[in-house]
């Protein structure tokens, strides 16, 4: 133990103790389970050095404990073949203890066995159809004779006769638990056969049942097997068991699973209340219900209590209408309240939904540890498939693997779900030779049958997260080649969103978190909504699909509600591409939206900014927002952290065009008559939605001919039935020139040039400066009753708040313009501090802390940077080191793209290792990151912030102007100081009028 502590120390890392109950401790009678040599259910063979070291002989009868608290006995062997440290059993014998190969059990000496004088044995229904005669003289007296076999009451064992194998359990024995069946045993084999549902149904859930929840079930186990199996731990330590646990999470993620798998495996006595079943119409008898639950578990300890959909029965009592909900959660509190420090009773809350639950449950002493079962991560899902697939029969293709990685955001149940799918998937394709009129299906048909690779890609296609089954979420069907040219914008987007999804590690090894957003902005038709769903599907991310005014409702509040639940879904189902089309119908300039409904708009977009800068860098959620109208989108949203990848979707040019009209046309027959070069050079100014709508018509011109001609065809053979006339179908079965001809006189522009300049000038001015210009204005009056309100008690609970009590409030605001001057004064928000743009050394230190984590070059010098990034604020600063390091991961995958492809062409040459070459941020990098840097406030913005603070500054004081009047004056004639600060307001009107 020492050495251990020591090498941890050496090395500064702190071990992980999180899961360490999840490590079995090593001992020497802990055996890893192996494949029997010898078939017999009766032995098992250890390897000589274990028999010696655990001071067991040959013959012995030992104890064997397997999972879900499962023993049997089984008759000691050596085996000089077997390995240390192994146990060699047959598939009878791991069965009886629910283990599989490579699993671990442990052996335990059993001195103690007697001879049984009686043991009752049944068949198992299923194994003796159509097995003719006396089942003990064919089966059970040749496997018994002079055998001296210990059994188990409850075990299942296999005896092999004649043409068939038998599977018998043994229902009782005498002396109970297990004995040694000797020849004076009696065998007594009358009564029912088991019938194997029974059997099936005793099989319980175990910790093996539930996967991709490591680190919650090593919390789980620590709260509730500990003080179960070990009270006196935390006797002899000085504190109390925890009482409590509330699981929370979405539905189908394993909490209910999981609740009865510690039941099971730690042999309590498990006392299950379904919410809603409590409740009685009587009065006090729902109270009474829940009272006769924890005596029944009190009396049954160890026991554990699971309330299941426990918002139901225990809601926020302010917030329920209800008398006997009320009652109710009295009730609960008092119980756990009432229990024992030691009474052995836990109780194990699950719910979905954890905020409605009443908040004095949630307290130390009652509810102690609340633990988040959310949606598992990669490895989460393989481990979940491959319990769900261990007892189906699939075929070699199958890459779980693969499948895990396709099902972001699939909870357990989602997962449970794709594979009966695919299962039924595999029995639909062989309803063509099923009879469902049979009684019995052919054993040739059921030993085909194995479920494919293709079948698990069908389900995938028909089923998605059940997280996000109201909201709109698809992987989309649109990929590369569906877009024509766009070739700088394809890689700009494979860098910010493919790259974070699929090389995850480059951005570790880097030190840098990768941009959230992307604004594409351009004119209409020009492939905005096309790019964002082939990045969706070119990454395999969930795609939400978010248009702006279905946000908006008339409720107040529940706008931004509604953007809080997309961003949570979003989250829940990461990696997930956040599309927001029309973004400009939610997020214009604050203070521009008057009167709509009490500024819901503005909320929206204050909504949005705070989810925005609140996503965790684990969460790999992207944001695409696409407009066609960015001169009226809030600058906030456009700061880099936010969308700071503004990328401006152009007309295409004419190669853009050619590759449009082939990408349009790839899956139709087009005659070689038909020049798309020549379409392409023809229509300059077209926008792709322009040119998908030439080749839709033409296309509708060719349909339009082949119809007439089979119309034509049909009228000749029915006037002469006898003339065979040839197929001449495939006379038109393609489009042809004349056809675009036809089609090209409707064609038009939908964009004009006056609408190119427009955008091409907000390009340029965005490339120079990405301030608000003009437009910061005060807010006109009357922009609803609602936020008057929300400010009125905002104000009220500011002014009640008492001096004793240390509460701070903090704002902050790009737009101090535009709050109602009552919150400023003194009293209120008095601390009014103005944070300017970076000076020199600022920017040399916001520089460092980015880079911080990162393996930066030595040719690269930050002093440098800082002096040449006059006027940038630190979010631009964020964003250069970003598009810095978005370089050298691009440059380091194209090296181990190279480095593979030539291991490939050559793999007897071990190449050496150049990855480090590469592995740091080079002053090239950020040579090239410099072009594309912007500041993101102008000098017009940065003149108009400190005139608000000078005229702040003037407003709130009288300078040196201030002086006690002299006697006799009377204050008449005197200067008023009010009277200069009064004007202040007017001054500021025009200031930013």
């Amino acid at each position: 133990m020492s050495n251990q502590a020591e090498s941890s120390d050496s090395k500064g890392t702190k071990r992980d103790f999180s899961t360490a109950i999840l490590e079995r401790k090593k001992s020497p009678n802990r055996l890893i389970v192996d494949e029997a040599v010898n078939d017999d259910n009766s032995v098992v063979s250890l390897n000589p050095e274990t028999m010696e070291k655990l001071q067991l002989f040959r013959g012995d009868t030992i104890l064997l404990k397997g999972k879900k608290r499962r023993d049997t006995i089984c008759i000691a062997l050596a085996d000089d073949t077997c390995e240390e440290p192994k146990i060699r059993m047959n598939k009878v014998v791991r069965s009886n203890l629910r283990v599989r190969l490579g699993d671990v059990v442990s052996v335990h000496q059993c001195p103690d066995v007697k001879y049984g004088k009686r043991v009752h044995i049944l068949p198992v229904d299923d194994t003796i159809e159509g097995v003719t005669g006396n089942l003990f003289d064919a089966y059970l007296k040749p496997y018994f004779l002079e055998a001296y076999r210990p059994v188990r009451k409850g075990d299942l064992f296999l005896v092999r006769g004649g043409m068939r194998s038998v599977e018998f359990k043994v229902i009782e024995t005498d002396p109970a638990e297990y004995c040694v069946v000797a020849p004076d045993t009696e065998i007594f084999c009358e009564g029912e056969p088991v019938r194997r549902e029974d059997e099936d149904r005793l099989d319980e859930v175990g910790y093996d049942d539930v996967g991709g929840v490591r680190k919650q079930m090593a919390q789980i186990r620590e709260l509730v097997e500990l003080p179960l199996r070990h009270p006196q731990l935390f006797k002899s330590i000085g504190v109390k068991p925890p009482k409590g646990i509330l699981l929370y999470g979405p539905p189908g993620s394993g909490k209910t699973l999981i609740a009865r798998a510690v039941a099971n495996e730690t042999g309590a006595f498990f006392f299950c209340i379904n919410g809603p079943e409590i409740m009685s119409k009587l009065a006090g008898e729902s109270e009474s219900n829940l009272r006769k639950a924890f005596e029944e578990a009190e009396k049954n300890a160890p026991s554990i209590i699971f309330i299941d959909e426990i918002d139901s029965i225990a809601p926020k009592r302010e917030k329920t209408n209800g008398e006997v909900e009320r009652r109710i959660v009295s009730q609960l509190l008092t119980l756990m309240d009432g229990l024992k420090s030691r009474a052995h009773v836990i109780v194990i809350g699950a719910t979905n939904r954890p905020n409605s639950i009443d908040p004095a449950l949630r307290r130390f002493g009652r509810f102690d540890r609340e633990i988040d079962i959310g949606v598992p991560d990669e490895v989460g899902r393989l481990e979940v498939l491959r319990i769900h697939t261990k007892n189906m029969k699939l075929s070699e293709d199958v890459d779980l693997e693969r499948i895990a990685k396709d099902t972001h955001g699939y909870v357990g149940a989602d997962l449970a779900a794709l594979c009966t799918e695919a299962a039924l998937q595999c029995i639909r394709e062989k309803m063509d030779v099923i009879d469902l009129e049979d009684e019995s299906i052919d054993a040739e048909i059921l030993n085909s049958m194995a479920v494919t690779d293709e079948h698990f890609k069908t389900a995938l296609g028909s089923s998605n997260p059940s997280a996000l089954r109201e909201t709109v979420v698809e992987v989309p069907n649109v990929s590369w080649d569906d877009i024509g040219g766009l070739e700088n914008v394809k890689r700009e987007l494979q860098e910010t969103v493919q790259y974070p999804v699929e090389h995850p590690e480059k951005f570790e090894k880097f030190g840098m978190s990768p941009s959230k957003g992307v604004l594409f902005y351009g004119p209409p038709g020009c492939g905005k909504t096309l790019l964002a769903k082939a990045i969706a599907n070119e990454c395999q991310a969930n795609f939400i699909s978010v248009k702006g005014p279905e946000l908006l409702t008339m409720w107040f509040g529940e706008s931004e509600a509604n953007v809080r639940e997309i961003f949570d879904k979003a989250r829940q189902s990461a990696p997930c591409v956040l599309f927001f089309d029309e973004l400009d119908s939610i997020a214009t300039q604050r203070g521009s939206s008057v009167g709509d409904a009490g500024g819901a708009a503005d909320r929206v977009l204050n909504q949005l900014l705070t989810e925005m800068d609140g996503m965790s860098a684990k969460k790999t959620v992207f944001i695409i927002g696409a407009t066609n109208r960015p001169d009226i989108i809030d600058p906030a949203l456009l700061r880099p952290g936010r969308l700071d990848q503004l990328i401006y979707i152009p007309l295409p040019d004419e190669t853009s065009r050619h590759q449009i009209f082939k990408a349009c046309l790839r899956k139709s027959p087009v005659s070689k008559d038909v020049d798309l070069k020549d379409l392409a050079k023809y229509t300059q100014g077209f926008s792709g939605a322009d040119i998908t709508e030439i080749c839709q018509r033409a296309c509708k011109y060719a349909i339009r001919e082949n119809i007439e001609k089979d119309i034509e065809r049909e009228r000749r053979r029915k006037e002469n039935p006898e003339a065979m006339e040839e197929d001449a179908e495939d006379e038109v079965a393609e489009i042809k020139a004349a056809h675009f001809e036809e089609s090209m006189k409707y064609a038009r522009r939908s964009v004009s040039d006056a609408d190119i300049r427009k955008y091409q000038a907000f390009a340029q001015t965005l490339q120079q400066s990405r301030g608000f210009g003009s437009e910061f204005r005060f807010s006109e009056a009357g922009t609803g009753g609602a936020a008057d309100r929300v400010l009125n008690q905002l104000l009220t609970e500011m002014d009640g708040m008492s001096a004793k009590k240390t509460v701070f409030i903090i704002g902050a605001t790009n737009r101090p313009d535009i709050i109602d001057p009552a919150l400023l004064r003194p009293g209120r928000l008095d601390q009014l501090i103005y944070i300017p743009l970076p000076d020199e050394t600022s920017r040399h230190q916001i520089f460092k802390a980015c880079l911080r984590k990162s393996p930066v070059s030595k040719d690269v010098d930050l002093k440098a940077l800082a002096k040449y990034t006059q006027g940038f604020s630190g979010a631009d600063i964020t964003e250069i080191c970003q598009r810095a390091c978005k370089y050298a991961i691009r440059e380091n995958i194209e090296k181990d793209i190279e480095r593979e492809r030539r291991r490939r062409e050559n793999p007897e040459a071990m190449e050496e290792d150049v990855e480090d070459e590469v592995a740091e941020i080079k002053a090239a990098h950020f040579e090239e990151s410099m072009k594309y840097a912007r500041r993101s406030v102008s000098d017009a913005d940065i003149r108009k912030y400190q005139a608000f603070a000078q005229t702040l500054q003037q407003s709130r004081g009288f300078g040196s102007e201030f002086r006690f009047s002299e006697a006799g004056t009377g204050g008449a004639t005197g200067s008023d100081p009010f009277a200069a600060s009064a004007g202040g307001g007017a001054d500021d009107d025009d200031l930013y009028s």
